[in-house]
């Protein structure tokens, strides 16, 4: 969903300014949060339990979306992109290495792969449902729609006790064990 909001605000963006390069300013918002996460990944899942930085890592784009809606007539709006993606890196680090010890090495590539195609899957339905929705609802009713769901990804993420059960990264290969 939030692929969705991104191209949607871009095109929001463009209609609100009538200037391409704020428009532009969107995607690079979300860049310079995952680039400046990246910087302090590691750190984090040495330091933070991996299920707190997972479940931050989802609700940190919930937040920045609903903010969105709140300031959606300024320009300045994108700035909430900002840390959005920021703990994309630290959340794919705690829940990557999680999957790398659980899932069988013969399974590995056949796992990841079907999640690809998953993602793609989904990407392309999100992207296409939110041009759709914009079209017809406009922008703040695109939004609301993503945040709602994002906010049902987040819930379900967090009833999910394996997930919040991640240890920082000295503990993962015990924690592994033990759910495997």
């Amino acid at each position: 969903m939030f692929n969705g909001v991104i191209t949607v605000t871009v095109w929001h963006m463009l209609a609100l300014t009538g200037n391409a390069a704020i428009a532009g300013l969107t995607n690079s918002m979300v860049a310079v949060g995952v680039f400046l996460g990246a910087a302090v990944a590691m750190k984090a899942v040495n330091a933070v339990p991996g299920g707190v930085i997972a479940l931050l890592a989802y609700l940190f784009p919930v937040m920045s979306t609903a903010l969105l809606l709140l300031f959606h007539s300024s320009p300045w709006s994108v700035l909430f992109l900002l840390p959005a993606m920021a703990l994309l890196p630290a959340g794919s680090a705690a829940i990557g290495s999680l999957q790398m010890l659980v899932i069988p090495d013969e399974k590995l590539g056949r796992a990841f792969s079907a999640v690809g195609i998953l993602e793609l899957i989904f990407s392309a339905v999100t992207t296409t449902a939110t041009g759709f929705l914009y079209a017809h609802q406009g922008y703040m009713a695109t939004v609301a729609v993503c945040v709602a769901v994002m906010v049902l990804c987040l819930v379900h993420v967090a009833s999910v006790s394996q997930i919040r059960g991640i240890p920082r990264a000295d503990g993962i290969e015990e924690f592994a064990a033990s759910i495997a």
